[in-house]
């Protein structure tokens, strides 16, 4: 009985790390990647990270989305910047970084664009933006 427990587990876990190996790896974007060409492989996920401070009213909004190119799978989050002279403070009113995450479609192209805005102030312009071209491989 506790061999066939155990070579149930075994054919489990390669069967689970099997299709581990085969899922796409996580892409990351950042500042310095505005502007690029991406290329994706189908239902691959990637995270988008900018520096914001949402202390001032400013935060990034998705200006466009081609839906048939990507999703967003998970609301955006924000990562609040430490003191590094202190170790784990938190900074009242200090920036961070907003990331958000997406999942790519099965196949297409596609443009990513994100701004950085007051959402009350509809007729400005953008204090920042950012983009990314996108190309999904099968």
């Amino acid at each position: 009985m506790e061999k066939n427990i155990l070579l149930l587990f075994i054919a489990i876990m390669a069967v689970t790390l099997n299709g581990m190996s085969n899922s796409p790896k996580m892409s990351c974007f950042e500042k310095d990647d505005n502007g690029r060409q991406i290329q994706l492989t189908a239902n691959q996920k990637f995270t988008v990270t900018l520096p914001a401070n949402p202390s001032t009213g400013y935060r990034w909004v998705i200006a466009n989305t081609d839906s048939a190119c990507f999703r967003e799978c998970r609301a955006d989050t924000f990562l609040l910047s430490s003191d590094p002279k202190k170790e784990g403070a938190i900074l009242v009113g200090a920036g961070g970084n907003q990331q958000f995450f997406f999942q790519a479609a099965d196949h297409g192209n596609g443009e990513l664009q994100l701004q950085y805005q007051r959402p009350w102030e509809k007729k400005k312009a953008p204090a920042d933006s950012f983009r990314l071209s996108i190309k999904i491989r099968n």
